[in-house]
């Protein structure tokens, strides 16, 4: 269970990092907030069903430790569980649009180093076998900035190249990734630079977008704190890389 004291705003969290990746142009499952008391919950839409005629149907899912027949209990690279390359491995194998996939795959990477979140583990990404029997990397979920609690660890649950180290990530980190991915290191450079830079803007937009459905709170003001921090990290790691 979750301990809503140690971790205060976490439906909050969750609710604003799920709205800025929308932002950002990520494909996340829907949610909404719901005031329970004094507390928010998050209400999130299941993405795993679909309605055929009268009845609903479920989609079969499996997180990537259950696709790579890895134990749910070694979700984190450093424990024995799936790297990010693994991962882009099984997509590659399974998936009915491997190209598009990755793509996303590693626009979540990127994002998860934007917003500070360090527990995107193998776990929380899924493949979704369609009403069509294809499968697809599923809606993203589980999107939390847990750099704004500061007695959790900031080591990344999958490693950038060789460095687990959130705020330790250079340019050459990634652009080994992005070589064993088989992508273009100068392309996937690029984009990255290219989320950095609109990605102030994005939230503030969803900052107002908050504000209006649920008024001010003091998770906003934290998250500005980690953005900030990520933001003037990755800008460094990049300086001396310009988008041509």
């Amino acid at each position: 269970m979750v301990n809503f004291l140690r971790f205060k705003y976490l439906s909050e969290n969750e609710w604003f990092q799920a709205r800025l990746a929308q932002g950002m142009g990520l494909n996340v499952a829907p949610s909404k907030l719901i005031k329970i008391g004094k507390a928010y919950c998050l209400l999130v839409t299941r993405y795993d069903r679909y309605q055929a005629e009268n009845e609903w149907m479920r989609l079969h899912q499996e997180d990537f430790c259950q696709a790579l027949g890895v134990s749910g209990r070694k979700k984190y690279q450093k424990e024995g569980g799936p790297s990010f390359l693994d991962c882009i491995n099984i997509i590659n194998e399974r998936s009915f649009y491997p190209l598009e996939d990755i793509d996303s795959l590693l626009r979540w990477q990127i994002f998860n180093l934007l917003i500070g979140n360090c527990d995107a583990h193998a776990k929380n990404i899924s493949l979704l076998r369609g009403a069509k029997g294809h499968w697809r990397l599923a809606p993203f979920y589980d999107l939390v900035a847990t750099k704004v609690y500061p007695d959790l660890s900031s080591q990344l649950a999958m490693a950038v190249g060789s460095q687990y180290d959130s705020g330790m990530t250079q340019a050459s980190h990634w652009q080994s990734l992005f070589k064993k991915c088989q992508v273009s290191p100068t392309q996937y450079s690029q984009i990255l630079i290219k989320m950095l830079q609109i990605f102030p803007s994005k939230i503030k937009l969803t900052q107002q977008q908050f504000i209006k459905e649920y008024g001010e709170s003091p998770i906003l003001e934290r998250l500005d704190k980690v953005y900030n921090a990520q933001i003037r990290h990755l800008q460094n790691g990049f300086k001396k890389i310009e988008l041509k």
